[in-house]
C-alpha cells in the first residue's frame, strides 16, 4: 500500500511531510500508537495506571508491589502503563514520599514519563532508532533554560541516584526530557485527565498556526491516534499540525513556541501583521476613527504598531498595558460561578471593549465564547425561554467565532464541530418561535430547520471520529439523533403542505 505522505528534509524545517497523493478532507493520513504515554510535568498525584487523581497523603492508595500511587482497580489489573517502572522502583526500593494534603503538584511524578520513554527505548530499540532518535529536542537551547536545571535535579539525578539507573547517561535522560517537552501531544484518559504522548510520525509534520491536519486519539488502552486531512490537500502539499493555540494572538503564540518549542514560527499567518486579514490582534486607533493598529514587525514583540489609516505610531508597551487590563477582567469573570449576574456583566464588558478593539480581536472571541456558553444555559433562563432577540444574538456570536475558525482552523476540525453543535439549537428554537408565532411561512420554517440540520450534521461528521467514552464522542451520538429528528421535522412540514 502506498504511504499517504513522504518525508523530506530542508535546512530550515529539518524533516517534514508532504502528501503523496491528493487527499480529501476527512481522509486518514496515517495511524500510529505512541512510543510513550505518561503524566504531564508538574502533575498532581495521579494513578500511574489510569491517571485519575489520587490522595497524595499516606491515606492514598498505593501499588502493592512498589508503593507508588495506584488505584485499587489498576493494582488488581497490574496496569500495563505502570508495569515497567514498577519493576525499577521495587527492585531498587525507591519509595514514594507522601505529600501534605494541601500539595497541588507532585514533583516526584516528573520522572515517570521520561523513565517510561527510556524503558521503551530498551524494549523496542529498533523503533527508537528509526522513529525517535531523530526527533528534535533543541539541546543547546534547553541548556540555557531553567527547565534544563530543574530536569537535571528532579529527573536526571533522581533516576541515576535513588533509582540506580546509571546505565542511562545524563545526556540520554536530558534527550528524553527534551523530546517530551518539544514533541509531546496532549491526550485525555477515560477520566478526562490529561496525559502526554509521543507520536513520532505525527511529530514529523511541520508546525503552522493554520494547520491542515487534525487527529483523534482512542481510549481503548492503546492511545491509537488517527491523523486526518482537515481540508482537501493536493499531492505534494505540505502537511501541517500545530503546537500552539490557534485562538490566541501572534505575540502570545510566538511566546509559547519560543519558550516551550524553541523556535520562531514564520508561517504566513505569523508574518502577516493583519493575521490573514482578520486583524485578530488589532486594537482600534485612538488617534482617528477609521484605523486599526498593526505591528510593524509581528515577530518582534517590542516593535511599534502603526495605524492602518492615519499611520500614527503607538509603542507596544502602551498596547500591552491595555490588553493586560482586559485579560484581568476576563480572568475575574471566569472565576465567578455561572449566573444571570455573570451573564449581564460579560455582556457589558463585551460591548465596552468592542469600542476599543477590532471586532475579530482574540480577546473579543474569548468574550463571545463565554457568552455562548452562558446564553440559554443560565439557571432559570433556558434556551427555549430566551426571547427572539437573544436567540438571534447567540446565533450572531457563534457565527462570529465560526468566521475566525474558518480562517485559522478550517475544514473538518474539532473546534468547528463544537461550535456548529452550539449553532444548531438556537437556529431550531428561533425557527419554531417564529413559525408558531406566525411570523414566517412554512417554507421559511423548513429552510431554517434545514440550516440547523446542516450545522448539527456537519458537527456529527467530525465528532464521530472521537472515542465514544470522550465527551466529544458522547456528543457525536447526540448530534446523530438530533440530525435525524430535525430531518423528520422537516419532512412533516412538507407533508402538511402537500
Amino acid at each position: 500500500m502506498q504511504p499517504e505522505f513522504e518525508v523530506l528534509r530542508s535546512e530550515e524545517l529539518g524533516r517534514y511531510g508532504v502528501a503523496s497523493r491528493d487527499l480529501k478532507a476527512g481522509e486518514i493520513l496515517h495511524t500510529e500508537t505512541p512510543m510513550v504515554v505518561g503524566p504531564k510535568q508538574d502533575s498532581a498525584v495521579v494513578c500511574l495506571g489510569c491517571n485519575i487523581f489520587l490522595d497524595g497523603t499516606s491515606a492514598g492508595p498505593r501499588c502493592s508491589t512498589c508503593g507508588w500511587p495506584l488505584c485499587p482497580e489498576c493494582d488488581d489489573s497490574q496496569a500495563p502503563l505502570h508495569r515497567a517502572e514498577c519493576r525499577v522502583f521495587a527492585k531498587n526500593r525507591v519509595k514514594f514520599q507522601n505529600l501534605p494534603k494541601e500539595a497541588m503538584v507532585c514533583l516526584q511524578l516528573d520522572c515517570i514519563t521520561p523513565l517510561r520513554l527510556l524503558l521503551a527505548k530498551e524494549a523496542d530499540p529498533q523503533r527508537w532508532e528509526q522513529e525517535v532518535a531523530h526527533m528534535e529536542y533543541h539541546e543547546e537551547a534547553r541548556k540555557q533554560t531553567q527547565t534544563w536545571k530543574v530536569d537535571d535535579t528532579n529527573i536526571v539525578k533522581y533516576l541515576r541516584g535513588p533509582c540506580k539507573l546509571t546505565r542511562f547517561p545524563e545526556a540520554l535522560i536530558q534527550q528524553a526530557c527534551g523530546i517530551l517537552e518539544v514533541n509531546a501531544f496532549e491526550a485525555h484518559t477515560v477520566s478526562g485527565n490529561p496525559v502526554r504522548c509521543v507520536f513520532p510520525k505525527l511529530a514529523i509534520f511541520a508546525h503552522s498556526c493554520v494547520p491542515n491536519l487534525t487527529h483523534s486519539i482512542s481510549l481503548d488502552g492503546t492511545f491509537r491516534m488517527d491523523c486526518r486531512a482537515a481540508v482537501d490537500i493536493p499531492k505534494g502539499g505540505m502537511l501541517y499540525t500545530t503546537y500552539t493555540f490557534t485562538l490566541t494572538g501572534t505575540k502570545e503564540r510566538q511566546v509559547h513556541l519560543r519558550r516551550g518549542k524553541y523556535f520562531t514560527c514564520h508561517c504566513p499567518r505569523c508574518v502577516d501583521p493583519t493575521e490573514l486579514g482578520t486583524f485578530f490582534s488589532s486594537p482600534k486607533c485612538t488617534s482617528c476613527s477609521e484605523g486599526y493598529l498593526i505591528s510593524t514587525d509581528p515577530l518582534e514583540a517590542s516593535s511599534p504598531w502603526l495605524c492602518t489609516s492615519c499611520k500614527i505610531s503607538t509603542p507596544f508597551a502602551q498596547i500591552s498595558e491595555f490588553l493586560t487590563k482586559i485579560e484581568e477582567d476576563i480572568a475575574a469573570l471566569k472565576a465567578k460561578p455561572v449566573s444571570r449576574t455573570k451573564l449581564i456583566e460579560a455582556e457589558k464588558l463585551f460591548k465596552h471593549y468592542l469600542t476599543f478593539l477590532h471586532p475579530n480581536h482574540y480577546l473579543l472571541v474569548t468574550f463571545r465564547e463565554l457568552l455562548i456558553e452562558m446564553l440559554g444555559h443560565v439557571e432559570g433562563c433556558g434556551l427555549n425561554g430566551l426571547p427572539e432577540i437573544l436567540l438571534q444574538h447567540k446565533i450572531h456570536l457563534i457565527q462570529g467565532v465560526l468566521t475566525i475558525l474558518d480562517t485559522f482552523e478550517p475544514g473538518m476540525t474539532r473546534a468547528r464541530a463544537m461550535m456548529l453543535f452550539e449553532l444548531h439549537a438556537p437556529l431550531a428554537v428561533l425557527a419554531r418561535k417564529l413559525f408558531f408565532g406566525k411570523k414566517i411561512t412554512a417554507s421559511a420554517f423548513r429552510e431554517r430547520l434545514q440550516e440547523a440540520a446542516s450545522a448539527v450534521g456537519q458537527a456529527y461528521e467530525v465528532l464521530k471520529w472521537e472515542d465514544c467514552r470522550l465527551s466529544e464522542g458522547v456528543l457525536a451520538s447526540i448530534c446523530k439523533n438530533t440530525h435525524t429528528q430535525l430531518l423528520n421535522d422537516i419532512a412533516d412540514i412538507t407533508e402538511e403542505e402537500e
